[in-house]
């Protein structure tokens, strides 16, 4: 089971990270020193990202996005697995990376909250913008409200039917 504290955190860095107001949910239990600080140390620092989207995958390979992404990168030398640390504290995992490219993987299913996903989607893209890496999200699958609030929240989004277009094939 995820940690709720760093789902929380994660959330409402991307609120700052937009220059939204803080939310109204408290968070989940103590919150850590780090947290509190990083947070403080929060800019509105998202950029518009590129949205480069093509054919959504079914629902079924959806489930699989992680696999299926790692087949179409490793080729582009793509590795997997690496933590960063854009605050002192806050710990940031990229599952692929390649030089100032990382891309995340997302199937975005319906027992999360889209706009919740999104808000710490967005907070993580600001977090390793901060250290000059730009944050990709694979989406698997999206529909028009998911894809504006995609947009909204500034992410650099492609499919798997687009991963050369971005990074060189």
């Amino acid at each position: 089971m995820r940690d709720r504290r760093t789902l929380w955190f994660w959330t409402e860095m991307g609120r700052r990270m937009l220059g939204l107001p803080p939310g109204t949910d408290t968070a989940p239990g103590r919150i850590l020193p780090w947290m509190t600080t990083a947070l403080d140390a929060a800019q509105a620092t998202v950029r518009r990202g590129d949205i480069l989207l093509g054919e959504p995958v079914s629902p079924r390979a959806a489930r699989h996005v992680y696999e299926s992404a790692w087949r179409e990168l490793r080729p582009l030398g793509f590795r997997r697995a690496r933590w960063v640390e854009p605050w002192p504290g806050a710990r940031l995992f990229l599952p692929f990376h390649r030089g100032s490219s990382a891309v995340v993987p997302q199937g975005f299913p319906a027992r999360v909250p889209a706009a919740e996903r999104l808000l710490s989607l967005a907070g993580r893209r600001g977090a390793a913008l901060t250290l000059g890496i730009d944050l990709w999200v694979l989406a698997a699958r999206w529909d028009g409200e998911l894809l504006e609030g995609m947009e909204r929240c500034g992410l650099a989004v492609l499919s798997l039917d687009r991963i050369g277009e971005a990074f060189g094939r």
